[in-house]
C-alpha cells in the first residue's frame, strides 16, 4: 500500500477538539499507548499517533476505492448522524445513520429482502400507484415506506456486503462492529479512551462525541476517496506525495518530447504529400503523351501539361521549404513551452 500525503494538520484537529477523551474514571487500559497526558480529570489523546492512524485509514480506503471496492459508514448517534450522512453522499458510499438493525450484514438475506420490498414502494410511490390503491392500503403502504426510507435509505442501493466499514463510535455501534468481525469485513473505528483498539482493523484514537471531531475525520476519509475516484477516471491527475510528484513531471516530460516526435513526422508527410502527387500527375501526363499514336492534339496537350509542371516545380517546393519552416519554428516554441512548464512544476512542488 503506497504512502500518501493526506495534508492532516495538527492545529486544525486541536481547534476541533479532537484531543480531548473522556474522563479519566471512564477508560480503557488498551487506550495507554494513544493517551498523552491527564487534564483536569480528561484525558488527552495523543494526535502524533491520531494523524499516523488517519493517514493509513486514507491510504486504505485509496486503493480501495480504486479498485472499486464499497464502502458503508455507520454512525446512528444524533451528534454523528448529519455528518455520517453528508459523507455518505459526498463520497457516494452507503451509509445508516438511524438505528442500526440487528443481522443487517450476517442476516444479509433478510435485508436484502426489505431492500426489494423498498425498492418497490418507492416505484409505486413514483408513478402514482399508491394513490389509485384504496385509502386504507395506501396509509398501509406509505407507513412502510417510511419506515423502510428511516432504517435503510442510506443503503437503498446496495447489492452486496461491503468490502470496508467505517464506524464512528465504537461503544455505540458495537454490533455492527461484531456482525463486521463475524464476516471478515475489515473496519475502521473512531476509538475515544474507553475503547478498545484491537477490536478495529484500523483505530483512529479521537474524540467520537465531538460533532467538529467526527466531521474532520470523515472529510479526510471522504476526501481520499473521492480523490482516487478522480484519479482513477483521470489518470494525469498530479499526485499527493513527493515521489509520485518527480515521476509525474518526469513522465510529463517524456509523453511531450514523445508526441513532438510523432507531430513533426506526421507533419513532413502531411507537407510532403503535395510534391507527391504533383510528381504523380506530371508523371502521368508523360506517359499519357507518350502513349499517344502519332503527333496530335493529344500528346502536344499532355507533353505541355508535363513541361508546365515540371516548370512550376521549384515555385511549390519554396512554398512547401517555407511552409515547413514556420512548422519547425512553432514546434520549438512549443517545446520550449512544455520544458517550461515542467520547470514551473518541479520549482512550485509543495513536497520540497
Amino acid at each position: 500500500m503506497t504512502r500518501r500525503y493526506w495534508n492532516i494538520n495538527l492545529e486544525e484537529m486541536m481547534d476541533a477538539g479532537v484531543h480531548f477523551g473522556h474522563g479519566t474514571r471512564k477508560w480503557n487500559p488498551r487506550m495507554a499507548p494513544y493517551i498523552s497526558a491527564k487534564r483536569k480529570g480528561i484525558h488527552i489523546i495523543n494526535l502524533t499517533r491520531t494523524a499516523r492512524f488517519l493517514s493509513e485509514a486514507c491510504d486504505l480506503v485509496f486503493d480501495a476505492a480504486s479498485r472499486g471496492k464499497q464502502f458503508l459508514i455507520v454512525g446512528t448517534k444524533n451528534k454523528a448522524a448529519d455528518s455520517v450522512a453528508q459523507a455518505g453522499i459526498k463520497a457516494r458510499c452507503h451509509y445508516v445513520n438511524k438505528k442500526w438493525l440487528g443481522g443487517m450484514l450476517t442476516n444479509w438475506y433478510t435485508t436484502e429482502t426489505r431492500l426489494h420490498k423498498f425498492r418497490d414502494l418507492r416505484t409505486e410511490q413514483k408513478t402514482g400507484r399508491l394513490k389509485r390503491l384504496p385509502k386504507r392500503d395506501a396509509a398501509v403502504l406509505k407507513r412502510q415506506l417510511s419506515h423502510l426510507q428511516t432504517y435503510l435509505g442510506g443503503i437503498k442501493y446496495m447489492t452486496g456486503l461491503p468490502d470496508i466499514v467505517i464506524i464512528v463510535d465504537q461503544q455505540e455501534e458495537y454490533t455492527a462492529l461484531r456482525e463486521c468481525i463475524t464476516l471478515g469485513i475489515p473496519t475502521i473505528c473512531l476509538i475515544d479512551t474507553n475503547c478498545d483498539p484491537d477490536l478495529a482493523d484500523i483505530s483512529i484514537p479521537a474524540n467520537d462525541d465531538a460533532i467538529a471531531s467526527i466531521r474532520l475525520i470523515l472529510n479526510k476519509l471522504v476526501f481520499a476517496i473521492c480523490s482516487s475516484i478522480i484519479a482513477v477516471r483521470n489518470p494525469q491527475t498530479i499526485p499527493t506525495d513527493g515521489q509520485n510528484f518527480f515521476e509525474y513531471v518526469l513522465e510529463f516530460i517524456r509523453d511531450g518530447l514523445f508526441y513532438l516526435g510523432k507531430s513533426y513526422s506526421y507533419l513532413m508527410e502531411f507537407i510532403m504529400n503535395p510534391l507527391i502527387s504533383a510528381a504523380s500527375v506530371i508523371a502521368a501526363g508523360l506517359a499519357v503523351g507518350l502513349a499517344s499514336i502519332g503527333p496530335g492534339v493529344g500528346q502536344g496537350t499532355a507533353a505541355g501539361q508535363a513541361v508546365e509542371g515540371i516548370a512550376r516545380q521549384p515555385e511549390a517546393e519554396g512554398k512547401i521549404r517555407g511552409t515547413l519552416l514556420l512548422s519547425l519554428a512553432f514546434m520549438e516554441a512549443l517545446t520550449i513551452y512544455g520544458l517550461v512548464v515542467a520547470l514551473a512544476l518541479l520549482f512550485a512542488n509543495p513536497f520540497v
